[in-house]
């Protein structure tokens, strides 16, 4: 099968979902495409050179497409708004890849509603997850927050993102309520999915002696 997960931004080795769920895939026969821009995480943040620059270099890295740990990596130019990150080329690779399977991290993202306009195109089944926890909001008024999350859903047109996407995956119970409360998200549609573990770094010691020194 192949599998096209789509992700804002990219840093090697750093360890969140975007790094361990397309290996996790490709492990399991799957063909691999991980879309992304060419910007490091957090490339967005006003405190960028001070605290992740001398960690991950450069906000943008080069363009291009590598193989890496049996995925793909396209790293196609990234353009940042009052929405998010952009990816101008992300239709025209998906139309040109033809997945069968398409997964998002997060809803209210340009990336996501541009791969929900391109189902269409290409006949792909799409899920997205979703991390939009509470403390992630900027008021403690519950209208002023309700008010400020329907106009964004459709200023975005994330409406193209709840008729295209098959399946919605909040990680934790606050995240579907308010994934349905503030951007309509039919509760049928959510499954309650909390973040996994990756097992092949995260396990327990076959060495016995390590594993009584951490009892200690």
């Amino acid at each position: 099968m192949k599998i096209a997960v789509i992700s804002d931004w990219f840093s090697a080795g750093v360890g969140y979902a975007e790094n361990f769920l397309p290996p996790a895939f490709a492990r399991l026969g799957h063909e691999v495409h991980l879309l992304t821009s060419n910007l490091q995480i957090y490339a967005t943040s006003p405190d960028y050179e001070k605290i992740y620059r001398t960690r991950l270099g450069e906000k943008k890295v080069p363009l291009g497409v590598w193989s890496e740990e049996g995925v793909t990596l396209h790293r196609l130019e990234g353009r940042t708004d009052r929405f998010g990150v952009a990816i101008p080329q992300l239709g025209e690779t998906l139309t040109r890849l033809s997945p069968q399977i398409v997964y998002c991290f997060e809803i209210a993202c340009p990336t996501t509603v541009t791969a929900a306009v391109h189902r269409s195109r290409t006949g792909y089944r799409m899920f997205c997850e979703s991390r939009l926890h509470s403390s992630l909001g900027q008021s403690s008024v519950a209208l002023v927050t309700t008010v400020k999350w329907l106009l964004k859903a459709r200023i975005m047109g994330i409406r193209t993102v709840i008729e295209n996407v098959d399946t919605f995956y909040p990680i934790a119970p606050d995240v579907a309520r308010n994934i349905t409360r503030y951007l309509g998200v039919p509760p049928e549609r959510c499954r309650l999915s909390n973040l996994a573990v990756e097992t092949s770094t995260f396990h327990p010691s076959n060495d016995q002696s390590q594993r009584l020194a951490r009892r200690v």
